[in-house]
């Protein structure tokens, strides 16, 4: 009869002890269309109360599954990246992990990048329209628009941008030149009108900068 005793108190002590360390788990996921395109690496974060932590990196469209979590209440921080290892979307929430549960979670992300649109006054005879956009951190973006066109940037990080702008005539020759600054803040559209001179850079473009006065 003792041994029959013990056997059982030690049954349900293993028992127990499964239960006990078995933990939550959580299941994360991120919105997708839109955001699994501009984004190709998600990196999740739980930071817990008691101060654990786990972390896992997924692939755009998946879910982040979190297994043997210590009981807790979380904050899900997530950050994707493109494929220039730029953070792009950024985006937090909380969840609580029960013992023996599974929870889950989807975190909206908000966008970090801005818009610009560059427009010029002053150029009468240009025809090709070279933006080159240069922030204060180093990156660089180009584009080239015909006359009457105004160039739009989409997908910008938040900086401080020098715009410099080169107008051509139908020989390719310079002919209009100006520059300017804007600033592209997070989530936000920025528009900017830079004022262009004449600047001719060979006796033909010379000669239709005076015509154009």
């Amino acid at each position: 009869l003792t041994a029959i005793v013990l056997a059982l108190l030690l049954i349900f002590s293993c028992n127990n002890l499964l239960v006990l360390g078995s933990g939550g788990t959580l299941i994360v996921s991120v919105p997708g269309g839109r955001y699994a395109s501009d984004a190709t690496i998600y990196t999740i974060d739980l930071n817990g109360t008691s101060g654990a932590i786990y972390s896992k990196t997924i692939s755009a469209g998946q879910t982040a599954a979190f297994e043997e979590l210590v009981p807790d209440t979380y904050t899900i921080l997530v950050k994707g990246s493109n494929e220039k290892d730029i953070v792009v979307y950024y985006g937090s929430s909380t969840a609580t992990v029960e013992e023996g549960k599974t929870s889950s979670a989807m975190v909206e992300l908000m966008d970090l990048l801005g818009k610009l649109s560059v427009e010029f006054s002053g150029a009468t005879n240009g025809k090709n329209f070279s933006i080159d956009l240069k922030g204060a951190s180093g990156l660089q973006y180009t584009k080239t628009v015909l006359a009457g066109e105004p160039a739009q940037f989409e997908r910008l990080m938040p900086d401080i941008y020098t715009i410099d702008v080169h107008g051509t005539n139908a020989n390719n020759a310079v002919l209009y030149h100006g520059i300017d600054t804007a600033t592209v803040e997070m989530g936000k559209k920025t528009s900017a009108t830079v004022d262009l001179v004449v600047e001719a850079t060979d006796f033909a473009g010379l000669k239709e900068g005076i015509e154009s006065g």
